[in-house]
């Protein structure tokens, strides 16, 4: 499995790899070329970065093994250039430098992919489970896991998308305003939030998955909603987590204008004083 995973090294794309260290012990690391990716900077200049970090480290008389292996990839050229392979604690000492929403959005998409990384690992292992039945159970808590990953991980993109617009003063005033359920926002069309949630549906503002509706990625970065995060014990013991989420202002705004186009109207603006 390792020897699969590591001829992943120096190809310049961003596949996850497994190094073996020299006590025999399974480093998880993600390359320089993704985290550049994930931090919004350069690669060279993220690079100085490191290697100011290695330097830094020596002096202190720390080993910087544990946080940054140097490495190799193939340009567009075919040309060998510098990289450096980063473990999860390479990442942690990165996301340290940087403060507030980039911080936020950066350790949010390492520990995703971390966990992406072994999930996939667990999957290899659990193929060489010789018994049929062990390794049948094994796949089957395998894809649940996967599920529920999948579906973590989209509430967190969500999440992310509403921590990075710019506030303007609008939004400001905007954001300083109630914020609204679902349910409430329906009541003003005479809906019930149920009705409302497909309607969204239907105007492609939203979609459902595992009973939690989720915004599509085109509207995350709008301000039009804030999420939480709630966690809960299910059945089996195991933790979950799940997302409530409101609308701004602003958001209450988007969905009159889009309602308003497609014929749906609250009730205090119809002709008709509310009647369906």
């Amino acid at each position: 499995m390792n020897k699969e995973l590591n001829q992943a090294l120096a190809t310049g794309n961003n596949t996850p790899v497994v190094l073996i260290g020299k006590n025999g012990q399974a480093i998880e690391t993600i390359s320089s070329i993704e985290v550049s990716e994930m931090v919004e900077k350069p690669h060279n200049d993220l690079l100085k970065d490191i290697r100011r970090y290695i330097t830094q480290l020596a002096e202190g008389n720390l080993s910087h093994s544990e946080f940054f292996i140097e490495s190799t990839y193939l340009d567009a050229n075919r040309q060998s250039r510098t990289c450096y392979q980063v473990t999860r604690k390479g990442c942690e000492l990165i996301a340290n430098k940087l403060i507030g929403t980039k911080g936020t959005c950066f350790t949010a998409r390492y520990v995703n992919r971390f966990h992406s990384m072994e999930n996939y690992i667990k999957q290899k292992e659990s193929y060489q489970i010789d018994d049929p039945i062990e390794r049948a159970k094994a796949w089957i808590l395998e894809q649940q896991e996967k599920q529920v990953l999948q579906l973590e991980n989209k509430q967190q993109q969500q999440i992310i998308g509403e921590l990075q617009p710019k506030a303007s003063y609008y939004d400001l005033v905007l954001q300083s305003t109630e914020l609204m359920p679902i349910t409430l926002i329906a009541k003003d069309y005479g809906m019930s939030a149920n009705a409302m949630n497909k309607t969204l549906f239907n105007l492609n503002v939203q979609y459902n998955q595992s009973g939690t509706w989720l915004l599509y990625a085109k509207h995350h970065a709008k301000g039009y909603t804030q999420s939480k995060t709630q966690t809960y014990t299910r059945g089996d013991g195991s933790t979950g987590i799940k997302l409530h989420t409101q609308w701004t202002q602003k958001g209450r705004l988007f969905l009159y204008s889009l309602l308003k186009e497609n014929g749906i109207l609250p009730v205090i603006e119809r002709e008709d004083g509310g009647q369906a």
